[in-house]
C-alpha cells in the first residue's frame, strides 16, 4: 500500500470520526461569535408584575409580603435593598426587583437554552480536566485532515493545479483582516485623528480611553494659556 493510499484511508477514517464534534464546534462558535446581540448560554425574559404598594423595612418581611402578593411558594436564596426603594429578590432561576412605592415589580427569569448550553459547554472548554485532552486531540485531528487534504489529490484538481490558489486564499483572508485592523488601531492611536473617525474605525476601548484622556489633558492644558493671551 502506497502512501498517498495510506492518507486517503486516514483521511476518511479521521473526517468520518471528527465529524459529530464539527458540527458542535461549528453550532456553537456561530452562536458565540454574536454574543453582543443575544445570550448564547440563558434564555432570559423579563415580565412586568403589580403588587401595590409595600412598606419598606426589614428585606426578609418585605419579600415575603412580595411573594404572598404573587402567589410564589419558592423560599428566596436572598433579599437585598439595592436602594432605598427598590429591594432585589433572588429565586432559584429567577429574579424579582421590587419598585416598593410604586408596586412595581420585574420578575426576570433565566433558563438555559436547549443544546446550545451544551455544545458552548464543550466548545468554550468550561468543563476541563479530561475534556481539554478531548479537545486537543480533536484540534490535532483537523490539522491532518487539513494537512493531508491538501496533498492526497494530484494533478491539476489537486495542489499543484487550483489547489495552492485556494489554500492561499485560505490564508490571505485572515491576514487581510488583521492588516485592516492594525490600520484602525493604529489610527485610533495618532495624536491628530478625530474622536468621530477613530470611533468610526471601531478602536478598541482603551485605545479609545486613552485617547478621551489625551484630548481631555491638552484641552485643560491648553485653557490657562488662552485665557491669559
Amino acid at each position: 500500500m502506497s502512501w498517498r493510499r495510506l492518507l486517503v484511508i486516514l483521511h476518511r477514517d479521521i473526517g468520518y470520526l471528527c465529524a459529530g464534534l464539527t458540527v458542535i464546534y461549528a453550532i456553537s462558535g456561530i452562536a458565540v461569535n454574536h454574543i453582543e446581540d443575544w445570550n448564547p448560554n440563558y434564555d432570559v425574559r423579563r415580565t412586568r408584575l403589580e403588587v401595590g404598594t409595600v412598606p419598606t423595612g426589614d428585606d426578609e418581611a418585605t419579600a415575603r409580603i412580595v411573594l404572598d402578593r404573587l402567589h410564589i411558594t419558592d423560599k428566596p436564596r436572598a433579599a437585598v435593598w439595592i436602594s432605598p426603594a427598590q429591594l432585589r429578590i433572588f429565586l432559584e432561576n429567577r429574579t424579582l426587583t421590587l419598585d416598593a412605592p410604586t408596586g412595581h415589580v420585574e420578575d426576570e427569569r433565566v433558563t438555559r437554552r436547549p443544546l446550545f448550553f451544551q455544545m458552548n459547554f464543550l466548545h468554550l472548554n468550561h468543563g476541563k480536566g479530561v475534556w481539554t485532552w478531548v479537545a486537543d486531540i480533536y484540534a490535532a485531528a483537523l490539522l491532518l485532515l487539513a494537512l493531508s487534504g491538501i496533498v492526497i489529490l494530484r494533478g491539476p484538481r489537486g495542489f499543484e493545479g487550483r489547489g495552492k490558489w485556494l489554500v492561499l486564499a485560505g490564508l490571505v483572508i485572515p491576514l487581510l483582516f488583521l492588516w485592516w485592523k492594525s490600520r484602525g488601531e493604529a489610527q485610533c492611536g495618532a495624536g491628530s485623528v478625530h474622536l468621530y473617525s477613530a470611533s468610526k474605525n471601531n478602536c478598541p476601548p482603551g485605545v479609545m480611553d486613552r485617547k478621551i484622556s489625551t484630548v481631555v489633558l491638552v484641552r485643560i492644558s491648553a485653557e490657562p494659556s488662552a485665557r491669559t493671551s
